[in-house]
């Protein structure tokens, strides 16, 4: 867990931070452009156009054997 402490230094763990970011936030530009009925918002998973993304499920790797 990142702490700050009194100086205001990060602190991570206990240890004091030195330099870089530990995330960067992305988040990309939203036009609203309307929405969904609620049937088809549950369906989508988002009433909202822009954020519904053509996620597919990762392909399934073979078990091992023992």
């Amino acid at each position: 867990m990142v702490e700050n402490d009194a100086a205001g230094e990060a602190r991570l763990g206990g240890e004091a931070f030195q330099g870089g970011e530990l995330a960067r936030a992305y988040v990309p530009v939203q036009v609203y452009t309307g929405r969904l009925s609620p049937l088809e918002g549950w369906r989508q998973g988002s009433i909202f156009p822009e954020l519904i993304r053509p996620y597919k499920p990762a392909p399934r790797r073979p078990r091992r054997l023992r």
